[in-house]
């Protein structure tokens, strides 16, 4: 957005913070961490706790969607919701100006176009591309689900692909809006007349509503559509929300975590969860400081916490005797959120310390705090469920320090 603040009507923070997030997701070249990062300022751009409100106002998702079909079909977190605005902008804004490449003989089916998206989701990993299909099939990949026909419409969302037919004219189109007061559909479709009542006896109401990237948008009754319906290419998450173990004397789960003081204090959201093998990374955002604190777990399949790591931007940090104490509180709150019950009494001396900015620590509290001071490159302390480490490390490019718990 360089140069925004120039522009006869410049971007609010919200709207830059909106829409850098929604350009980060068209591109697979920046690494996990490095899109994380990316994240981080976007969402600082949008103000603490003022995510929902930036998506209400520019997204037309509108807010983040729950999981559905009896949690088959998982929800829409921001990354996934943000990857959806990407795509529908990207469609919309190339809607009749951009022709393909090349032509084949015979047009897609819906499995093939579900395919495509499927592995593209996979390619950029923000979301994971399901399909929805009318009926009561059973299909050995989860990705794949059966619902009731009515149910489907009333999943139906902007960003989704509808596969329709109507007697032996089939065709797909992407859904722009929907409007369930009005009972209509909006869709970005080049090939608007595919919906015209002389041209297609399914269809009782039609009209064309100015699109704002040029041509216009064809809108069709919902009452119309459901019953047309082949098939929905739908975005998700890419991990569905799911509990897991309960938590142990050497491990704290995923869920006991989300329920902690610490989570609630702090006002921390899941941003993402990638699945890595049998896995998983999630990456959480702070409601303050998103450009300065970053935190991820990584969790077996049964949503037990294997690693967690805290990630604090140096100069936000402070130095020696000019420590931050919201930095201190983070770091102190950090650690007696993971400890397990094992580990809880030797991790507590060490988050005492830290809190109260101990002059004189010993054992293994003097060395973690030479590491937060900045005095130490690295200690790595043994506990009876793990390891806690402490280390400084150079993020290049660029180079501030960061110091890694």
């Amino acid at each position: 957005m360089l140069g925004s603040d120039l522009w006869p009507n410049p971007l609010t923070d919200r709207e830059a913070g909106y829409w850098m997030m929604v350009g980060l997701n068209g591109t697979g070249q920046l690494s996990r961490e490095g899109v994380d990062r990316m994240y981080h300022i976007g969402f600082a751009n949008a103000s603490a706790g003022g995510i929902a409100k930036t998506l209400q106002d520019f997204s037309p998702l509108g807010s983040l969607t729950q999981s559905a079909a009896g949690g088959a079909l998982p929800g829409r977190d921001y990354a996934a919701t943000l990857f959806c605005d990407t795509l529908r902008r990207e469609y919309g804004a190339n809607y009749g100006k951009r022709p393909p490449k090349i032509r084949n003989p015979e047009s897609p089916s819906t499995l093939e176009i579900f395919q495509y998206h499927t592995a593209f989701a996979d390619v950029i990993g923000r979301a994971r591309a399901y399909l929805l299909v009318p009926g009561d099939r059973k299909f050995d990949d989860p990705s794949m689900i059966s619902l009731d026909r009515k149910e489907i419409g009333r999943l139906i969302g902007p960003s989704d692909l509808v596969s329709v037919r109507c007697g032996p004219l089939s065709h797909i189109a992407m859904v722009y809006s929907v409007d369930r007061q009005a009972g209509t559909v909006g869709f970005v479709d080049g090939l608007f007349e595919y919906w015209q009542p002389t041209h297609n006896n399914c269809i009782t109401q039609f009209d064309l509503a100015q699109f704002k990237h040029g041509g216009y948008l064809a809108r069709v009754a919902l009452n119309d559509l459901v019953p047309m319906i082949q098939g929905v290419i739908t975005l998700r998450d890419r991990a569905p929300g799911r509990r897991g173990a309960a938590s142990t004397n050497d491990y704290v789960t995923v869920d006991s975590f989300q329920q902690s003081e610490f989570f609630q204090f702090f006002n921390l959201h899941e941003l993402i969860e990638e699945p890595v093998g049998a896995q998983s990374i999630i990456r959480y955002m702070t409601g303050g400081f998103q450009q300065h604190v970053y935190l991820s777990v990584r969790a077996d399949s049964r949503r037990r916490i294997e690693e967690a790591v805290l990630i604090l931007n140096r100069p936000w940090l402070g130095a020696r005797d000019r420590l931050n104490p919201m930095a201190n509180d983070i770091a102190k709150s950090f650690l007696g959120a993971f400890a397990p019950a094992a580990s809880a009494q030797s991790v507590a001396a060490i988050a005492r310390a830290i809190w109260q900015r101990d002059a004189a620590p010993a054992g293994d509290a003097a060395a973690a705090l030479s590491v937060l001071r900045g005095d130490r490159q690295r200690s790595s302390i043994e506990l009876p469920s793990g390891t806690l480490t402490f280390e400084n490390v150079l993020d290049s490019p660029p180079s501030p320090f960061f110091g890694r718990l």
